[in-house]
């Protein structure tokens, strides 16, 4: 087919330049192997601050740029203007993505170097996409009120007889302020305030 093609367009050629049109000097563009040869056209080149801040949002479906200097790194652009920053990688044989964040919000430098976290994960066996979808699974366990509600029903019902006081200074005065926070950023500090 693509022989096929190729005589057809010399033939062309050698015909109009017999009538005296004449025809631009233009090779015929190779054709894909296939369709999704086609859709996994991912743009390569190095990226730099400026060129981020000046992409244009495509008429239509999704571009998607990879960084050559970082491994994995790919920054996307959607029709409506949005840029954000993903991580491709291979997990059990199969090509996975994880998102890293938006653009301008998380800049070039510190997408790089949370790509590079994740690579590190990806080669200790790891995959990043399924360990932000098992913490965000369990975020709501790891609140304050979480807690207080397990010390409550744990321990202070059951070894305290001034339990009642416990919940009520708790949901007067602690779980107001800190009730949506998860426990593990709660610091020294936060608590002498």
């Amino acid at each position: 087919m693509r022989l096929y093609l190729a005589n057809l367009f010399a033939r062309v050629r050698r015909f109009s330049s017999v009538l005296g049109d004449s025809v631009p000097p233009v090779c015929p563009q190779p054709l894909p192997a296939s369709l999704s040869e086609i859709r996994r056209a991912i743009v390569q080149r190095p990226l730099t601050d400026a060129f981020l801040r000046s992409m244009k949002p495509p008429p239509t479906g999704r571009l998607e740029i990879s960084d050559v200097r970082c491994a994995g790194l790919v920054f996307r652009v959607t029709p409506n203007g949005i840029k954000s920053w993903s991580f491709r990688f291979r997990a059990t044989g199969r090509l996975a993505r994880a998102t890293i964040g938006q653009y301008p919000a998380i800049g070039l430098t510190a997408a790089r170097a949370r790509a590079d976290a994740m690579r590190q994960e990806v080669a200790a066996g790891g995959n990043p996409a399924e360990r932000r979808r098992q913490d965000r699974a369990g975020a709501g366990t790891k609140t304050f009120s979480a807690l207080a509600e397990r010390y409550l029903a744990e321990h202070a019902r059951r070894k305290k007889r001034s339990h009642k006081a416990d919940e009520r200074n708790l949901r007067k005065h602690v779980l107001p302020y800190w009730g949506n926070r998860a426990y593990a950023g709660i610091k020294r500090a936060d608590v002498i305030e």
